[in-house]
């Protein structure tokens, strides 16, 4: 293999080495989309780097990512990936899926596929995640669910409290 190659093979393994990865299918998508993705995506830990997917699948080889590796992936593809909020990054493929679209409406990006601890995931998996509310709302509904039951014990007391006053 050459040395540019190698170079490049390496820049991949680290891309998706031990982060939430996605790869996405995108067509047609102009300078200016792709560069206000980018910076999108920097605000949130992450990057997207556009690469071939002969160099996705060698990079996971490498990596012991068989899962990831045996993917058939075609056209062209780009990876997005980052030490940040995976759900975050799901997020802005979708919204960038949702807004780039092509005279006919069609998407201009897709996923492809994701890689999340460990797991591939399909591009549904990466659809429900990008759908999923943000983590602060995720953690206030389950706070809500944790005292639920004690905000009811605490009615039930008062009421009992209250009942005996009254009887008294």
């Amino acid at each position: 293999m050459r040395s540019e190659k190698i170079t490049m093979l390496e820049m991949v393994k680290g891309l998706i080495e031990n982060k939430p990865v996605f790869v996405i299918g995108f067509n047609a998508l102009t300078v200016a989309e792709f560069s206000e993705f980018r910076t999108k995506l920097s605000g949130i830990g992450a990057e997207v780097h556009v690469v071939k997917n002969t160099l996705i699948t060698k990079a996971a080889e490498a990596l012991g990512y068989e899962d990831l590796a045996k993917q058939e992936l075609s056209l062209a593809s780009a990876v997005v990936s980052g030490n940040g909020d995976a759900l975050a990054m799901a997020k802005a493929i979708s919204e960038l899926s949702k807004t780039a679209l092509n005279a006919d409406k069609s998407a201009k990006v897709c996923f492809k596929v994701g890689y999340l601890d460990g797991k591939l995931q399909s591009a549904e998996d990466c659809i429900a995640l990008a759908e999923l509310p943000p983590r602060e709302v995720l953690l206030g509904q389950l706070l809500g669910l944790l005292q639920a039951p004690a905000a009811q014990l605490a009615r039930l007391i008062n009421a009992y409290l209250e009942k005996k006053e009254q009887a008294a």
